[in-house]
């Protein structure tokens, strides 16, 4: 377990590494102990996966939070053969153009088009083209291009809206603290701190057409997603305390250090979600969260 205090730039995985309680894990005990148990790390079998839609959240993450540089150092948009109608493409299409060419027609993908390409440096084929994008993946994960329009039309519109133009510069993202509370080592990791609030995106399909407010009610309701700000604003609180003890010694890694000691001097925590609807529509809500007084 990591030494309580605040990680910038610490990799995801590290961080997921860390058997420490957060608010994922109190969503699952809230099912039942067994439920937690079996998504942790005490669970020897447990494997975290990795599912399209989960790929495709991280993909808003990186393009929102930390920019279009940022995303496309991390991403490639796969080449879609319908932009190249004249491309050649599978064994019979390569095979005719051989013979149309007096080229042997027959071996295998690759030796078609190299026989193609000592006659014909004009043809376009498509395991060429292929094969050129997947040499300058250089370990950049793959999205589709339709993927990568909702992507495009989200950036536009999180720019653009007056409600979240600004929500996400002037901030360090992906900022991870962790902490002690009762002795049970607690964890959290915050999507975008700014001078005075913290920030969570949260993406969501209203595959059912709800009205936008209400399908994020729902959405809020069906993944209680009310517990996140109370564990993420206690642990905000116990970084404030260390960092009048320690100072900024309790602040590691890259990023913009003085954003986050500007935040931790602030009186008041506050948390703010953005609601952002995926799927071609990217409608955009965003709510602040607050800690009813007890």
């Amino acid at each position: 377990m990591r030494e309580p205090g605040i990680y910038l730039g610490l990799p995801e995985e590290e961080y997921h590494a860390d058997p420490s309680f957060s608010a994922s894990g109190i969503k699952n005990i809230t099912v039942s102990p067994l439920d937690y148990w079996a998504n942790s790390h005490m669970n020897p079998d447990h494997v975290d996966k990795d599912t399209p839609a989960k790929q495709l959240g991280k993909a808003y993450h990186k393009l929102v939070l930390e920019g279009r540089e940022a995303f496309e150092s991390c991403y490639a948009v796969k080449p879609d053969i319908a932009d190249y109608p004249d491309a050649l493409d599978g064994a019979p299409a390569l095979k005719a153009h051989c013979k149309d060419l007096d080229l042997k027609a027959s071996g295998t993908i690759a030796e078609l088009c190299a026989r193609i390409r000592e006659e014909d440096t004009a043809t376009e084929l498509w395991p060429e083209i292929m094969a050129e994008f997947t040499a300058e993946l250089e370990g950049r994960q793959v999205i589709t291009k339709d993927a990568w329009k909702d992507l495009n039309l989200v950036d536009l519109v999180m720019r653009r809206s007056p409600s979240t133009a600004e929500a996400f510069r002037g901030g360090v993202p992906e900022v991870s603290m962790f902490w002690r509370e009762t002795d049970v080592p607690m964890k959290a990791r915050i999507d975008y701190v700014k001078p005075f609030a913290l920030l969570d995106l949260k993406s969501f399909a209203n595959q059912m057409a709800d009205e936008i407010v209400s399908s994020v009610a729902k959405e809020v309701a069906r993944r209680r997603y009310y517990i996140q700000p109370v564990v993420y604003t206690r642990g905000w609180e116990a970084m404030k305390d260390m960092y009048l003890a320690h100072g900024s010694g309790i602040i590691t890694g890259e990023g913009d250090h003085s954003v986050i000691e500007t935040a931790l001097k602030e009186d008041r925590t506050r948390f703010f979600f953005v609601f952002l609807q995926t799927g071609g529509v990217p409608n955009v809500v965003v709510r602040e969260f607050a800690m009813m007084e007890t």
